[in-house]
């Protein structure tokens, strides 16, 4: 099919629609398409609206406008019955503008269209990470048993964890007597995500120890009651009066030996005789009296309930990996897979494929090509990378999921609500602000190149946004902290002055940069993740790592990059952000302050600086930033390679702080 010049010059060219099997006619600068080309000279400069009678409409490659993004529902169906909807239109039509930016940065581009999102991100930098690509493979062959997420498997995976979360909070009440701490749900799925591997991406299995310590000592710190921080004296005499109270319900409930009652007893009484003596106490004193009290007769307390505990953080863990083996089972047979574990790989290139921005070759191709022994370059994103055989090092790519999709995904219903998208699939909506959907476009066009028409994407967003509340909760506010990320002058700063490239834990809907490690393999592949951070094996480059403010996971950080620096004689460095806990300090900081590769570490105070919230992607553009109540340490893990590229100099330093100081 051939297209005359001055069309061309005009923004028109010759597509395929593979649904009709010919060829159309597309506008790539107002959108406009139409099937002949006698239809052009009538159709420019109006917009097209129906296609001729005897034919459907030809494909469109732009987003719809406002007025037209609702999408098409069929006669009968009810959008809120909890079935699956069917719509005419398969996706919200694709905006020029994220098709633009993505090809901008596919091809290396430095074009202005991206200038108006680098204030957000910069998805433009290429990682300058380089991996240990056998280590890294054999280490990935325990996601061989993920599949690629499905939203009826999402929904399901969605209410089972609201019913652990349910269960949790009733086993708190009934077997200890206190509400379940605050987000201790959301801290123990990330601890059991370190210690486990487990057939469900999310629910953690059974493995050693069955008791949580992160869920044992949440709970054990609110017993025998949770007090809030006094803000005059009169509330601070208040705690006095529950812990007492909740302390004497305690040994009337349990019993316990005498041993156990008495310095309860004791130290309760001669509390109550403290508060009769005066009533002139300040709030200073209060609550040294009570921190007295609590270390008198607190062991003996929970010392009468620690049994209790140990049987709720038993309990949690069986469900957790009862209901994580029948998702698991559901998912396969929704694949029409047997119900048995899969097979060992042949290959580790089978599921795990280098495709870090788009990639020419087909999936039998890269398996074919890494499995001759004569091989010593592939065909990557960013042109021709080498791999070197020696070394068995390469650059950074993209966890994704190699399995084939038995059945298509389902449709999603996508509308444009004012600034807001909403993605509603079988009565669980999202809301997303659109400059932050339009994020995830770019990055799904970069690094999901086969699904060029975008026919998954609003699926794959959908089970994205979905696994992330199933994991955070959906309370108001509840996650936020957890899914912080560091403020954007400061990462303008690390790339700038440090030359990070790669964030190692972030999510697709937080990260700066277009790679990045992320809790989950299988939702977050398409849109850029390495997978966890602890099967990411980097031999060299620079990287910036804020953990979720979680013990087990920021001691397991620590270890995994001290074992990464002893191995590694080339330039690597992280710059590790933490919070400044030192009553009692967390382990994480310990083994930090006393390592050897530690070249610096940096106090930002608290109420001094500012992070990102983990709900940026919902909350309005005033309520993104949040004061930090604690101060920030800042670590600079480095080899000495990595100490000579990137050292903490005084000047870097200094502008690192003016970064994350707002004047």
């Amino acid at each position: 099919v051939h297209l005359d010049a001055a069309w061309e010059q005009r923004g028109w060219e010759v597509c395929y629609s593979k649904s009709q099997d010919r060829h159309y006619y597309f506008n790539k600068t107002n959108g406009k398409s139409v099937w002949h080309l006698h239809e052009l000279e009538e159709l420019e400069g109006a917009p097209f609206r129906n296609a001729p009678v005897d034919q459907e409409a030809p494909p469109s490659k732009r987003r719809k406008t406002e007025e037209d993004s609702t999408p098409v529902v069929e006669e009968g169906d009810d959008p809120f019955s909890g079935e699956t909807i069917q719509f005419v239109q398969k996706r919200r039509l694709s905006s020029v503008s994220c098709h633009e930016m993505a090809a901008a940065v596919i091809n290396k581009a430095d074009a202005g269209v991206l200038q108006s999102h680098r204030l957000l991100w910069d998805i433009g930098t290429t990682s300058n990470a380089v991996i240990n690509v056998d280590r890294t493979f054999e280490e990935q062959r325990h996601h061989r048993h993920l599949l690629p997420p499905h939203p009826d498997i999402e929904v399901l995976r969605f209410k089972t964890t609201a019913t652990l979360r349910r269960k949790y909070a009733e086993l708190c009440k009934s077997k200890i007597g206190i509400d379940e701490p605050k987000e201790s749900f959301n801290r123990w799925m990330l601890e059991r995500k370190v210690l486990s591997i487990s057939g469900d991406p999310l629910l953690p299995a059974l493995c050693e120890p069955r008791i949580s310590p992160s869920m044992h000592r949440e709970i054990a710190a609110d017993v025998p009651v949770k007090l809030r921080r006094p803000r005059t004296p009169m509330e601070a005499k208040k705690n006095i009066l529950q812990y007492v109270e909740a302390a004497n319900k305690v040994v009337e409930k349990r019993g316990g030996s005498a041993a156990q009652r008495k310095p309860i007893k004791w130290s309760t009484e001669e509390a109550l005789q403290w508060l009769r003596r005066s009533q002139m106490y300040t709030k200073e004193e209060f609550e040294s009296h009570l921190d007295h009290l609590k270390a008198q007769c607190g062991p003996h307390v929970k010392e009468l309930v620690s049994q209790s505990v140990d049987e709720v953080c038993i309990k949690m863990v069986e469900l957790a990996d009862e209901e994580g083996k029948t998702l698991c089972q559901e998912h396969r047979k929704l694949f029409q897979l047997p119900s048995h574990s899969p097979s060992e790989l042949k290959s580790p290139t089978e599921r795990f494929l280098p495709m870090s921005r788009s990639f020419s070759l087909s999936n039998s191709e890269v398996t074919s090509q890494t499995e001759e022994e004569d091989v010593d370059t592939e065909e990557g994103v960013d042109g021709r990378w080498t791999y070197d055989k020696a070394e068995h090092t390469g650059p950074c790519y993209q966890i994704k999921l190699n399995r084939p999709i038995p059945c298509s995904l389902p449709l999603v219903a996508v509308e444009k609500e004012g600034e807001r998208v909403r993605l509603s699939y079988n009565n669980v909506s999202h809301t997303v602000n659109q400059t932050y959907f339009d994020k995830l476009e770019m990055l799904y066009r970069i690094h999901c190149p086969e699904d060029e028409d975008l026919m998954d994407f609003d699926a794959r967003v959908w089970c994205l946004l979905t696994r992330y509340q199933t994991m955070f909760g959906v309370k108001l506010h509840e996650g936020s902290g957890l899914q912080g990320s560091l403020p954007l002058s400061v990462f303008q700063v690390l790339k700038e002055q440090f030359s990070v490239s790669m964030e190692c834990f972030a999510s697709p809907l937080n990260c700066y940069f277009r790679q990045y490690c992320s809790a989950f393999a299988d939702t977050d592949g398409y849109f850029g993740s390495r997978g966890p951070l602890l099967q990411f094996f980097p031999v060299s480059g620079s990287f910036e790592a804020n953990p979720p403010f979680s013990e087990e996971l920021m001691e397991a950080m620590v270890n995994h990059f001290e074992a990464l620096l002893e191995a590694s004689d080339k330039p690597l460095s992280f710059i590790v952000f933490i919070p400044d806990w030192r009553d009692p300090p967390t382990p994480a900081l310990v083994r930090m302050e006393n390592s050897k590769f530690k070249q610096r570490q940096h106090k930002i105070p608290a109420y001094e600086h500012e992070y990102r919230s983990g709900h940026q992607h919902v909350v309005a553009e005033n309520e993104v930033l949040y004061k930090a109540v604690h101060g920030t340490l800042v670590f600079f893990l480095q080899n000495d390679a990595g100490f000579g590229l990137w050292g903490p100099t005084e000047e870097r330093i200094a502008a690192l702080t003016k970064a994350f100081i707002r004047q």
